[in-house]
């Protein structure tokens, strides 16, 4: 890893000269508040046990444990757990709740509680439009591999459907599953949720988190 963000960094320079942060500081900020959500598929007999998991990603969005991830995932899902990897390397496996589904947007909030009673990491928001053809970086993980993937992109353009308005198509590198993944400026201020992808791997569909400044502040207020 640590020779794959030395090559990164020389292809990359210039990009990081508009930035407040090194690459090394970037990756280690960005790295810290990607998890990953695994969900149990709910059943739909009383005499079927299968136990069938499956992961998605998601971030931190702030101390209090609250997590961002895709509606999508959640909702044919349950016995929900958040796992991740601390700065020290000690992985946890906590159990989630749901607590809420945004009732247009591709986003769900899960709820850990930390067994230490410490403050989960995260990042700032930056609840501001993406402009086309600036960079963006964005970190998946692997949480049974202890591993982290960083990966560069640049926003092409937004789109507005019946489906999902006001999306934001981005190109960067195979991003590993990175669904729900939080997208994050140059200076590592989260400003969108990965939601899918479009047409290949190399095209992924993101989610300013501009169009949820309201949700998350009016939502968070009433249940703290």
């Amino acid at each position: 890893m640590k020779r794959f963000i030395a090559v990164l960094s020389v292809i990359l320079f210039p990009l990081f000269l508009h930035s407040n942060l090194d690459l090394d500081e970037l990756y280690e900020n960005a790295s810290a508040i990607v998890v990953e959500v695994q969900g149990v598929e709910k059943s739909i007999c009383w005499f079927n046990n299968s136990t069938t998991s499956y992961s998605i990603h998601g971030f931190f969005l702030n101390p209090d444990g609250y997590v961002v991830t895709c509606k999508s995932f959640v909702e044919d899902l349950e016995d929900f757990k958040v796992m991740w990897v601390d700065k020290n390397g000690y992985p946890y496996c906590l159990d989630a709740t749901l607590i809420l589904e945004h009732p247009t947007r591709n986003v769900a909030l899960l709820k850990v509680d930390h067994p230490n009673g410490e403050p989960f990491p995260h990042r700032p928001l930056k609840f501001d439009l993406m402009k086309p053809k600036s960079w963006i970086f964005l970190s998946t993980s692997n949480y049974y591999e202890q591993e982290h993937y960083p990966v560069i992109g640049q926003v092409l353009y937004s789109i507005a459907n019946k489906e999902n308005s006001h999306d934001a198509m981005i190109s960067i590198p195979k991003s590993n599953g990175g669904t729900g993944a939080p997208i994050f400026d140059l200076d590592g201020s989260v400003i969108g949720i990965q939601t899918g992808y479009y047409v290949k791997n190399s095209f992924i569909c993101c989610l300013p988190i501009f169009y949820l400044e309201e949700w998350i502040n009016q939502k968070l207020s009433k249940i703290k």
